[in-house]
């Protein structure tokens, strides 16, 4: 037999227990006890603050790159590590000489990447010292050879970051290469503050 039991409140745990009682009015004793919970009938509340906008991947932030290799530099607290820490008052201030000297630091991607962008941050302190010129380097395979992508001869900065963009070109890995410096005091040193590379924009179909 069953028997339909209503009125119940919702989300609510419920015990269940018998008595029999025959023809004479003798009980049973209790039967065992059934414990179950009613479903929760409640809803929840309303949303009152959705909202969506446009992404935009041009806003996303620089790759993320590991210095794998670099010529030489100044001191331990000028080497390249600081091209990407992300500190761009750190320098990177190579060695120096009587006359100009390559000098180059690598970069590899955390993954292989479609770049679009590459910024180089100058050295206030040492603006003079910006390299004069240099190419920035990418190889599509670690294996591979070096494609130049960025190629500057002559160049003065103002100040601040300098942005070129590339396209969108694949890369395992860049290479930033100073062929020329300016003479300071008559040493040639090259320094750079921070690099940042950023993958092309190519998606515009989001939304958050």
């Amino acid at each position: 037999e069953s028997f339909l039991v209503t009125g119940l409140d919702s989300n609510t745990l419920y015990y269940f227990a018998i008595k029999v009682i025959d023809d004479f009015g003798n009980a049973s004793i209790l039967s065992n006890i059934y414990s179950h919970a009613t479903d929760d009938a409640i809803p929840p509340a309303k949303i009152t603050d959705l909202s969506a906008a446009a992404h935009n991947p041009a806003s996303v932030g620089p790759i993320s790159t590991t210095l794998v290799e670099f010529s030489n530099s100044t001191a331990p607290e000028t080497e390249a590590t600081n091209l990407n820490d992300g500190t761009p008052e750190t320098l990177w201030i190579t060695g120096g000489g009587g006359e100009p000297v390559v000098e180059f630091a690598t970069l590899e991607l955390a993954t292989p990447t479609a770049i679009g962008r590459i910024r180089l941050k100058n050295p206030d302190e040492y603006l003079p010292i910006f390299p004069k010129s240099f190419d920035v380097q990418i190889k599509e395979d670690p294996s591979g050879l070096w494609t130049t992508v960025i190629h500057e001869d002559e160049f003065i900065t103002d100040g601040g970051w300098e942005e070129w963009v590339v396209g969108s070109i694949l890369a395992t890995e860049v290479r930033i290469v100073i062929l020329d410096t300016w003479s300071w005091a008559n040493i040639y040193h090259g320094a750079i503050g921070e690099i940042e590379i950023y993958a092309d924009p190519i998606d515009f179909t989001s939304m958050e």
